[in-house]
């Protein structure tokens, strides 16, 4: 992180301006930098546009990934699909950590689903991209529905208003159907002694692990310390974490 040091914001920073500067004048503006991301003084130039280039980059792994399920084409006997702004819905029953985010393989359990049409629906499980068919009756497709309205922005879409009418008094009298998006967070590995006291006495009080186990280059698993980034706190949080652990690791040698 360009910000988290003096040295790495040389290394970022290399310019013919920065060159003819002092020591204390490059720390004295790295400084005011980290500060205005901090209060959230700085942003993006052009958020939309860097959106857009971010999804199509990975545009191309996404459809890998959905080919890559276990379709399930539906069709609703007794009831109708309705339909909303965000269409897809996702659920994992079982997520791998606490933090975790929806995903289409988020774990074994995890289920997603696209109304096609009033009488038909896709349903797509982790898989070896087999396509199948099936009928979901009353019970099904009531389930089915809170999760679409679950997920939806603003708006769900029937074949009629009494549909629409019916799925929201299902909301009403099955709230635990009601299926909502898990919010999206960013996970950093650390080395597990790089955390400070702070952070790793927080996650004990939530019930998170101290460290998580992932695969090393060598392929054996590997305990590493980790920071769980909320997006929806103030973006300047994230240079303030980079701090502490670029200060952490340069303690250690």
């Amino acid at each position: 992180m360009g910000l988290s040091s003096l040295e790495a914001f040389r290394k970022e920073f290399d310019c013919d301006v920065t060159q003819s500067m002092s020591l204390d004048e490059l720390e004295d503006m790295r400084k005011r930098m980290q500060n205005q991301l901090l209060e959230g003084r700085v942003g993006y130039e052009s958020p939309r546009t860097g959106a857009l280039a971010q999804i199509m980059k990975v545009a191309t792994e996404i459809a890998g990934e959905i080919f890559s399920l276990d379709w399930i084409v539906l069709t609703a006997e007794g009831a109708e699909f309705v339909t909303s702004d965000r269409p897809i819905s996702m659920v994992d029953h079982a997520p791998q950590h606490p933090w975790s985010g929806n995903g289409w393989k988020s774990s074994a359990e995890a289920i997603s689903f696209y109304p096609i049409s009033p009488t038909k629906g896709l349903f797509m499980v982790a898989g070896d991209h087999s396509l199948t068919v099936a009928t979901s009756d009353r019970l099904q497709v009531r389930r089915l529905n809170l999760m679409t309205y679950g997920w939806a922005e603003r708006f769900i879409y029937g074949k009629s208003q009494e549909v629409v009418s019916k799925v929201r008094r299902q909301a009403r009298s099955h709230p635990k159907d009601v299926v909502k998006p898990r919010p999206p967070k960013q996970v950093l590995l650390i080395p597990p002694d790089a955390l400070s006291p702070s952070v790793t006495s927080e996650y004990a009080r939530r019930g998170w692990p101290s460290a998580i186990s992932v695969a090393g280059k060598d392929g054996k698993p590997k305990e590493m310390g980790y920071i769980v980034v909320d997006f929806d706190e103030p973006a300047g949080s994230v240079a303030q974490l980079g701090t502490e652990i670029a200060q952490a690791l340069h303690q250690q040698g």
